[in-house]
């Protein structure tokens, strides 16, 4: 197994060492002061982006298989970032243009960079001494945020499922344990039990999956299917979320709600209906807010800015690159994911690494109904991933390479 090894700079060592608390620990701070984490947060993604850009040179871009797509990718943020300073109505505009969307423009994305086994290990090997006990300090001080949540840090117990045969039994045991306590902690947020549901079918299938035509039908079957519900939706012809809802009346409230209540309709609704008005090819830029029918509910206060000025973003990270830079935007998305599930699937030598292609795959279509694209734990971990099925050391890995490197790591 080899490995492609570089001299470090300290602003790399620095990334690779502070990553992981660096992005947990906003999550943990709001736990202890609920609603203050934009000076916070601020803080420690603003360090994270400096350390990247200044071990930007150092980075092995040779071995990332996906550069004209990121190019292209980097080219819808930083437009769609600059067209967002011309819809700035009220101070929360600056806020954001600072801050969150600085850093889902310009850092996390770019993170897929250092997907390759020797930056991967260290930044395992921080979450394990670091990451998880900010972890079960998050759980015992609970966020109010629900993306702020510990469950997102975690996220990476997910993707380390799809390893559960190479693994230690030390670790199988931490996995099945974290598998079954995290989603029973709150049962009501449906994406933690379906992120830890997913991977396990996927491993209970690879006798299926294994099969070159069946897992090429799966991934064109899982990529193709959101984009023909949109499609039918749109045209009025057929809706999902009205389908498997349970009840056609959603709390607004704040209140617990159902596993398959439909809150997505009217979202989809609010961001195509603007699209229709204004332009569904590009939109109208980062900083774009829709109208929605909130606006209009007497349980608002009508002096609140967030209706007033409309929606400046939703649950849905693929519906946000909808509202931001139309089809542009969404393409550009798209092309992320659907760029490393195919080369994880097909052009790799392991288990797990087709296994990820998978999983991929179904992040894409779930990228319709969550996973925004915000700074956290859940958006940093998607993106190592991405760039681990790019990374084409990873994907050199026999099974037995792939044993040995986690093996390493996960001891």
């Amino acid at each position: 197994m080899s490995h492609y090894k570089m001299r470090e700079s300290k602003s790399l060592k620095f990334l690779l060492l502070l990553s992981v608390p660096l992005v947990f620990f906003p999550s943990v701070y709001l736990g202890f002061y609920p609603g203050e984490i934009v000076i916070v947060q601020s803080l420690c993604f603003y360090t994270l982006l400096f350390l990247f850009w200044a071990s930007w040179k150092q980075l092995p871009k040779e071995k990332f298989a996906g550069r004209k797509i990121m190019v292209f990718y980097f080219i819808y943020a930083a437009i769609t970032y600059v067209r967002g300073f011309s819809e700035i109505e009220y101070l929360a505009d600056w806020i954001s243009l600072a801050s969150s969307m600085m850093f889902t423009s310009f850092l996390l994305p770019y993170m897929m960079y250092i997907g390759t086994p020797d930056y991967c290990s260290k930044i395992f090997r921080s979450f394990i001494l670091v990451g998880i006990p900010l972890c079960i300090v998050g759980a015992i001080w609970l966020s109010n945020d629900g993306q702020q949540n510990f469950s997102h840090n975690l996220v990476i117990m997910n993707v380390l499922i799809l390893l559960f045969p190479e693994m230690k039994w030390k670790w199988r045991i931490i996995i099945i344990a974290t598998a079954i306590l995290v989603p029973l902690y709150d049962l009501d947020r449906r994406s933690i039990l379906i992120g830890y549901a997913v991977p396990t079918l996927l491993l209970l299938s690879w006798p299926l999956i294994r099969i070159r035509p069946v897992r090429k039908l799966a991934v064109c079957t899982i990529i193709a299917t959101p984009i023909v519900l949109l499609l039918l939706g749109l045209s009025g012809a057929f809706n999902i979320f009205k389908y498997i809802e349970q009840s056609g009346e959603v709390d607004i409230s704040g209140s617990e709600r159902g596993t398959m209540v439909d809150s997505r309709t009217c979202i989809y609704e609010d961001v195509f209906n603007d699209l229709k008005e204004n332009n569904i090819w590009i939109s109208k830029g980062a900083n774009h807010k829709t109208y929605t029918f909130l606006s209009e509910k007497s349980a608002y206060d009508s002096d609140n800015i967030l209706w007033r000025y409309g929606r400046k973003g939703t649950e849905s990270g693929m519906l946000n690159h909808f509202q931001y830079g139309g089809i542009w935007g969404a393409l550009a998305y798209a092309l992320l994911f659907i760029g490393a599930s195919w080369k994880a699937c097909f052009y790799s030598r392991s288990r797990f690494m087709r296994l990820l292609g998978v999983y991929i795959s179904f992040k894409f279509a779930y990228s319709f109904i969550e996973d925004a694209v915000l700074p956290n734990g859940l958006t940093f971990w998607l993106f190592i991933c991405l760039g681990i099925c790019y990374n084409t050391q990873f994907r050199s890995f026999t099974d037995i390479e792939i044993k040995k490197y986690f093996r390493s790591i996960f001891k």
